[in-house]
Order: C-alpha cells, then sequence, then structure tokens
C-alpha cells in the first residue's frame, strides 16, 4: 500500500514522516510547491496524509491534482490540521476522509492511519471480490468459454454491427450427441471432460479476438461468427465435426468416442430491423436446425436463415447444402 505525504509545512512534514517511518510504512513524499504533481501512478490503495497549514489552498490543489491524474485505485485522504482551521472549508474543497487537529499525540495519529489502512483493505477486497464475481458471470467454469448470460447479452451488439455495416452474421448451435446416456453409462465425470474438451476444440478453432464461443444450456454451445455467411459456417463445422470425433477418451479399459450435431443460421433482415429481436430470431434459428439436424442422427448439421432451415445434412456433402 502507497502512503503519500504531502504538506505545506516543512517542519510538520518531517514529523510525520519520521513517525509512519517508525510505524515500518514505506512513504513517498509530495512537495506542495511542484508543478505538475508526479505520483507513482498505481492501481494499487493509496493513503494520503495532508498536512494542513496556513497555505492549504496550495496543498489542496495538489491533492487534488493527485485524485484527478495519477492515482486510479481506492484512495484514503487523512488530513492533519492545527486549531483555528475551519474542516467545513476544508471539506468543501478537498476531499477529506478523516481529519486530526493538532496538537495530537503519535498514538492517535497511528490510530488514523491503521484505520485508514484497513478500509483500503477492505475496499480492495470487495473490488477482487466484485471482479470474480463479474468474471464468473461472463465466463463459464467449466469449459471457460462466455456463458449464457453473456450470449444473451452480447449477440444484439454482434448484430447491431452486422445491420449497421451491411456485414454477414451467422449463429452456430451445437450439441454432443446423446451427452445425457454418456454421462448415464459412464458417470457425470466423463461427461465433464467431454464438454470441457470440445469446448477447447471449438476456441481453438475459432478465429482470435473475432469469433466467440459460448456456453448455451447443459449440454450445448453456440459460435458467433462476425462477417461470416452460411457456407463460411457450414465450411466450420464441417471441420469440428471432424476434430470432435477424432477425440478419444478411456474410462474402464474401454475407448470412448462422441461425434456433435449443429444447427447454422445466417443473419437475414431488413436494415431497420431491431438488434433485440433480430438477435433472439437468429439464435433460435439455428437451435431449430440443431434440432433438425439431431432428428437425422449423429454427427448431422443443419442450416439456414432466420425463419429458414434447410434439410439436415452429413459433414461430407456440406457444399451441396449451400447450392
Amino acid at each position: 500500500m502507497k502512503i503519500l505525504l504531502t504538506g505545506d509545512d516543512s517542519k510538520r512534514k518531517a514529523r510525520l514522516r519520521l513517525f509512519m517511518n517508525g510505524m515500518g510504512l514505506d512513504v513517498t513524499e509530495i512537495d506542495a510547491g511542484a508543478r505538475p504533481v508526479e505520483a507513482p501512478a498505481s492501481q494499487d490503495p493509496h493513503l494520503i496524509v495532508a498536512g494542513v497549514g496556513s497555505g492549504e489552498e496550495a496543498n489542496v490543489d495538489v491533492c487534488g491534482s493527485l485524485l484527478d491524474k495519477n492515482i486510479k485505485g481506492p484512495v484514503f485522504t487523512l488530513a492533519v490540521v492545527p486549531e483555528g482551521i475551519s474542516i467545513a472549508n476544508l471539506q468543501d474543497i478537498f476531499p477529506v476522509d478523516d481529519f486530526l487537529l493538532e496538537p495530537f499525540v503519535e498514538e492517535e495519529l497511528a490510530a488514523r492511519v491503521q484505520t485508514g489502512m484497513k478500509i483500503l483493505s477492505l475496499e480492495a477486497a470487495l473490488k477482487e471480490a466484485k471482479g470474480k464475481v463479474r468474471s464468473m458471470s461472463l465466463t463459464d467454469p467449466l469449459t471457460g468459454c462466455y456463458s449464457q448470460s453473456y450470449l444473451l447479452d452480447h449477440l444484439p451488439h454482434e448484430v447491431k454491427r452486422a445491420i449497421r455495416y451491411g456485414r454477414s452474421l451467422s449463429v452456430v448451435s451445437g450439441a454432443i450427441d446423446h451427452l445425457e446416456a454418456i454421462c448415464g453409462i459412464w458417470g457425470g465425470g466423463i461427461g465433464d471432460r467431454v464438454l470441457t474438451v470440445v469446448g477447447a476444440v471449438l476456441q481453438e478453432s475459432v478465429r482470435r479476438h473475432i469469433d466467440w464461443v459460448a456456453r448455451d444450456e447443459q449440454d450445448g454451445f453456440a459460435i458467433v461468427l462476425p462477417e461470416t455467411d452460411r457456407e463460411g459456417a457450414l465450411c466450420l463445422v464441417q471441420r469440428l465435426c471432424k476434430q470432435i470425433n477424432e477425440q478419444r477418451w478411456s474410462e474402464d479399459d474401454a475407448d470412448i468416442r462422441v461425434t456433435a450435431g449443429f444447427g447454422v443460421a445466417e443473419l437475414d433482415v431488413p436494415d431497420n430491423g431491431d438488434p433485440e429481436r433480430s438477435a433472439e430470431q437468429l439464435l433460435d434459428s439455428a437451435k431449430k436446425s440443431l434440432k433438425k439436424a439431431q432428428r437425422e442422427g449423429m454427427n448431422q448439421l443443419s442450416a439456414g436463415t432466420i425463419g429458414d432451415a434447410n434439410k439436415p445434412v452429413g459433414p461430407s456433402n456440406v457444399r451441396a447444402a449451400v447450392k
């Protein structure tokens, strides 16, 4: 944690610095007369101890500059002020979290500094916890793919971009064939392993920073392919079917092979289409195509646009499906 010390009275600053160094704190002194103010830029928590005296206006200016430009992490400000300075006026121009009137005893200063550090530690822990919660809401913990909530939140943005710039957009809905039966025979552990490996295969097969993969429902995935038409999506799915089929899992001396079904849908809406509604229809169309593929058997795929799906075809007949 960084401790920044500023003030307009050299004796007061020296006393504060000496005392805080005695507490084992690493103190960086900021000159109130320096322009522009330079402090270590960091996301770490900062405790600012300001010895405010007769030149408090300049000192306040320094602290304001620190807060506005340099410090990005949590900040706690403790002002040490002599009697006769209006705390109310000070707080109007300087964001003071706590203040200590002089003359003070060192034990009281130590308590105020430790309280500020504790508050900063709690704020940092809360920020980290919020970041973890956010990360968990964005990604699926099992596969590392984006979560279903991310899919529903961000697919409309992809649709809006495609409509605005007149670009292609396809969505692929995929699911492991008979995953429930596999789990029933070999246990849920093998099912989790299959989903994890398949999720990795999907993520490694798409274009980095352009396409993205999300977990959708219990045994399914959705692949969002910006600037990709139906034929391009089908070519990708053909490769995915082969890669998934080549995976092997051993369980109780038995070799297990899995296949997957896929449904493809391409965005086809007028320029004034509603992105939210169009995204919902696009994903629904991909899922309907997937169900048609699954009715045809294992290792199948089907393709169409919103409100339309062609007859399911096997991976070897991808080209014929789009002619």
